[in-house]
């Protein structure tokens, strides 16, 4: 039986309130029939992908990335099909704001008459390092060697998915239609990502931003 699995990986920060993580959410097709086992592979290969890139990562950002899967066959609300944690090494250097990103666009190959938008998806890296960043006649723009490893690092991934059975797909809910999802509409509204890129300009995440801790005011 086939199923998509939905992989969240929450990037935890040094203050470890959950509040504060930065999610990131990833989906893959099983085949198997066994899609606890197939949760290993993918464990595997993404921890590849966010151990080559979590260099960028701010220093404020823990040693730690706490991982759930889940099973869109399952009926909502979704109890983890496994669990894993990922650990990180962060950069010692300055921090961007926390709600600056880069972003990992990619998307599946499509037929004619078919959505080009429900083929698409973003991944929001951070948060992030100064060090990310280039600077050319002021201004300021995500560096070339960082966009070259992201992006060398989602193709290996893919690469090592699709080996091993268990790709990286492109997910569309408004294709599958109302949950609960059966096997058709999972795997119909699933696409395997056959494209990828980071522009060299920065994102925000405005909910990764931190609260206010203080006012400077005016009165007249």
């Amino acid at each position: 039986m086939a199923t998509i699995i939905r992989t969240q990986v929450s990037i935890e920060r040094d203050t470890t309130l959950p509040r504060d993580w930065s999610v990131n959410t990833w989906h893959f097709l099983s085949n198997s029939g066994d899609p606890v086992a197939d949760c290993s592979l993918i464990d595997t290969d993404l921890g590849t992908f966010y151990g080559t890139i979590d260099a960028f990562l701010a220093v404020g950002v823990s040693t730690v990335a706490h991982v759930k899967h889940y099973d869109l066959t399952d009926p909502s609300p979704r109890a983890p099909i496994a669990t894993q944690d990922y650990s990180l090494t962060s950069s010692s250097s300055a921090a961007f704001p926390a709600e600056v990103a880069i972003v990992l666009s990619y998307r599946a190959s499509i037929g004619s008459g078919e959505n080009v938008k429900r083929a698409r998806g973003r991944i929001f890296l951070g948060p992030l390092a100064v060090a990310t960043s280039s600077s050319t006649v002021g201004d300021v723009r995500v560096d070339s060697s960082v966009r070259s490893t992201i992006v060398g690092a989602a193709h290996t991934m893919q690469d090592a998915l699709i080996v091993a059975g268990v790709p990286w797909v492109t997910f569309s809910p408004t294709t599958a239609g109302p949950p609960p999802w059966s096997e058709l509409a999972l795997t119909s509204a699933a696409r395997i990502v056959q494209h990828g890129y980071v522009d060299d300009a920065f994102d925000t995440m405005r909910s990764r931003g931190l609260p206010p801790s203080t006012r400077t005011t005016f009165d007249i």
